[in-house]
């Protein structure tokens, strides 16, 4: 009767051992997600103070000719609100619904976008 009690308390304390890992592993999980939400949220807010809440964000579009590339079209029409030329060309490219490698065919139409703060004298 001993040694049943005795196999019992072990597996009292084992169940419990196993339960307290478990729970362990959740608030560890927790904590990570937990972390990983707060810095981005962070580093959103932080990319978002960036941009000047007075200029307002526009599209207008080009004629391409013969020569142009999406990353010299980015050097002439980006704007000071894109970390650089490529950030810019990818999403002009993506706007237009093309890949970066697409061939530009001179004579065609891109829809560029750009910022201003005077919006009388852009329209």
């Amino acid at each position: 009767m001993e040694r049943v009690w005795m196999n019992q308390n072990r597996m009292a304390a084992r169940s419990y051992q196993l339960r307290r890992r478990k729970q362990l592993l959740c608030v560890i999980v927790f904590l990570l997600v937990l972390i990983i939400v707060l810095l981005s949220v962070r580093a959103f807010a932080h990319a978002e103070e960036s941009i000047d809440p007075d200029r307002v964000k526009l599209y207008r579009s080009i004629t391409i000719y013969t020569g142009d590339s999406l990353y010299d079209l980015s050097t002439t029409y980006m704007t000071p609100e894109y970390a650089d030329p490529m950030s810019y060309a990818k999403e002009v490219a993506f706007i237009n619904h093309m890949n970066m490698d697409d061939p530009l065919i001179a004579g065609n139409h891109l829809i560029i976008p750009y910022y201003t703060s005077e919006l009388s004298s852009d329209l």
